[in-house]
């Protein structure tokens, strides 16, 4: 049987990450349960599939290897989530700054000076992050 290689930490939030097993406990087999097994982030809950157990194969090397897959290097990562990131604030400010109704208390666009929110408003928030970028 292959070592397993060590889980390295969540992609999106750092945590670590362990694998989990989801066992057969149907003892009078009325339903055919597979026992499966996943790799689980212990902070945010990001998971690979579950993948079946199989007498032929190692389930726990495919798992870790599949959780261990990246974009690529950590400096090409960090380059792809500032890009998204940069983009996702310059669409929440076109959003925030359109004539549509407020998308957070759904107030009409007109009336955002009312908002009970005043300065603490998403909205607000949204003009106010996309005019410093």
């Amino acid at each position: 049987m292959e070592q397993a290689p060590e889980i390295k930490p969540c992609p999106c939030c750092g945590s670590p990450a362990e694998e989990k097993t989801t066992i057969d406990c149907d003892y009078n087999k009325t339903e055919n349960k597979p026992t499966t097994s996943h790799i689980e982030c212990l902070g945010c809950g990001l998971r690979t599939k579950e993948l079946e157990f199989s007498l032929n194969n190692d389930v726990l090397v495919q798992l870790i290897d599949l959780w261990n897959r990246r974009l690529g290097s950590d400096e090409k990562f960090a380059h792809e989530m500032k890009r998204v990131k940069d983009e996702n604030t310059r669409l929440r400010y076109i959003v925030a700054s359109s004539d549509l109704d407020c998308i957070y208390c759904k107030l009409p666009s007109g009336s955002h000076a009312t908002c009970p929110f005043g300065g603490d408003c998403a909205r607000t928030n949204d003009i106010v992050c996309g005019e410093q970028q």
